[in-house]
């Protein structure tokens, strides 16, 4: 059954580390890559990703976990997919897959967008996978799906058990730096978009050229979707809190009040731009852009809440 409240990289993810054995929450996983951001493309009609909470793409978010985990993930190459051995071996693989030719995803003979899912097992001509829930793909749809964007076609591990290569007050700092030189790059234009305040601002005055209805419709939809600017607050606001109970550390706990703060301020901007969607008016489109002049400064401001934090993590290493 598919989750729709957590962000699908991260669902997948910690599936793939419960079968090596480690049981790590979702929203810790979210903070350990540092996940959260702004992104909006510079063409809002088009179809597939226009406006998002993250602050780069699923491979950066892949090659973050990767750092994080030992031994290695090694990319594997593989020509013969129909051979059934091959799936067998790789009963512990992260695999990139094309939604494209996926038949459960919105994006299926819509339009190319990459999935990270977790190879479950194969029985004869019916794979099952793990992409925010367990799938049983028809052979030819799997294989089709395998070969997207020129990436390594299977991800997989060369021994049975994993763990973390790293401390957990590191991985903690790592993302929180993340986190916080997302917010500090004001001029970061990457794919077609651009990420960070910057990102916020062409927001702002976009609203002022957009009137079709369908098209404010649709940057509701997206900022209040799993991986949109709600939600991948309120998954650092949670994996805060969590860190707030095992430590009781203060400022842990103030930095899950600000990014639940800032999940509330979104989910306010996202719910007046779904009035506008539906009645347009030059008074609402101006307090919707200046309630985002005020999300812009608030979200500055975390960054101070952000390395408070980290001072107390980096003290903890040295200890």
């Amino acid at each position: 059954m598919q989750d729709s409240s957590h962000f699908c990289l991260l669902m997948n993810l910690r599936y793939f580390l419960m079968r090596y054995g480690l049981c790590v929450p979702i929203e810790t996983i979210g903070l350990y890559l540092g996940f959260t951001g702004f992104f909006i493309a510079d063409d809002m009609t088009a179809d597939g990703d226009i406006i998002h909470g993250r602050n780069c793409d699923t491979h950066s978010l892949f090659l973050r976990f990767q750092r994080i985990i030992a031994p290695n993930i090694l990319p594997v190459c593989e020509n013969d997919y129909q051979d059934p051995l091959l799936w067998d071996k790789h009963k512990q693989s992260l695999v990139w897959l094309n939604q494209r030719y996926l038949p459960y995803s919105p994006n299926h003979l819509v339009s190319d967008c990459d999935t990270l899912a977790v190879f479950v097992a194969r029985y004869d001509d019916v794979v099952t996978i793990y992409d925010y829930g367990l799938r049983d793909l028809m052979l030819e749809d799997f294989i089709k799906s395998l070969n997207y964007n020129c990436e390594p076609l299977v991800m997989r591990y060369v021994c049975d058990k994993i763990n973390f290569a790293m401390d957990k007050s590191q991985m903690i700092i790592n993302g929180i730096r993340y986190l916080y030189n997302c917010k500090q790059n004001q001029m970061n234009r990457i794919q077609k978009g651009v990420y960070g305040p910057e990102g916020m601002m062409l927001l702002r005055n976009r609203l002022n050229e957009i009137r079709d209805g369908h098209v404010l419709y649709n940057i509701y939809l997206q900022m209040s979707r799993p991986g949109g600017v709600i939600k991948t607050r309120e998954t650092i606001q949670k994996a805060f809190k969590t860190l707030y109970e095992e430590s009781g550390i203060d400022t842990s706990q103030t930095a899950g009040v600000t990014y639940g703060d800032l999940a509330s301020e979104w989910l306010m901007i996202a719910n007046l731009i779904f009035r506008l969607s539906a009645d347009y008016d030059r008074e609402l489109r101006k307090r919707i852009q200046v309630r985002i002049d005020n999300i812009i400064e608030k979200e500055g401001n975390a960054m101070n809440v952000l390395k408070a934090v980290e001072e107390v993590y980096i003290r903890n290493l040295v200890v």
